[in-house]
């Protein structure tokens, strides 16, 4: 079973669509983003889980393990909010709704999109496939939401790295993971 994971964000996409809400979109890594990867080729570890979306299986891709690609490590769908910038949302949808994903985020469902309460099961289900696999050292590449809330299962901050970069989190004797 798994006991080091790195959480790694996927490299920086083309510039059209930075500061966008991007869940379900599939762009592919930029010149910068694939620079970025390129400091991935000294992470150790015997396998890469990675998001379906073409910009994290491109980041594996970096990495000198077998790519794996796990639907559940998927990015929030965010409806019809997907490619806009935040300004292009406030002009669009109602300001309750607005509001909501500013204050309560764990209550919003987005417009023709995904509840962020399921987008959080899913994540956990994933987690818990990924830490029951059978190779000691794993690689998770995915998207900023989604190591954020690994993070916070994990007893971490909510936050993600840099894109192309990654947090090591491990398991100790106990079996309790934590961030390294």
């Amino acid at each position: 079973m798994a006991d080091v994971v790195f959480l790694i964000r996927h490299g920086e996409v083309d510039a059209m669509w930075r500061r966008r809400y991007l869940g379900a979109s599939d762009p592919g890594l930029s010149a910068a983003g694939r620079r970025q990867c390129g400091q991935l080729r000294a992470v150790a570890c015997e396998v890469a889980v990675a998001s379906p979306a073409r910009r994290a299986r491109e980041s594996a891709a970096f990495l000198a393990a077998p790519v794996v690609v796990e639907p559940r490590l998927r990015e929030i769908d965010f409806g019809c909010w997907e490619g806009r910038t935040f300004a292009e949302i406030q002009r669009i949808a109602s300001a309750d709704l607005v509001r909501r994903w500013a204050e309560a985020p764990e209550t919003m469902v987005f417009p023709g999109g995904e509840a962020v309460a399921a987008f959080r099961m899913r994540i956990e289900a994933a987690w818990r496939a990924v830490a029951a696999r059978p190779e000691r050292r794993v690689a998770v590449v995915t998207h900023g939401g989604v190591i954020s809330w690994l993070r916070r299962c994990l007893g971490g901050p909510e936050r993600h790295p840099n894109r192309g970069e990654y947090v090591r989190v491990a398991k100790d004797e106990s079996g309790v993971w934590h961030e390294e």
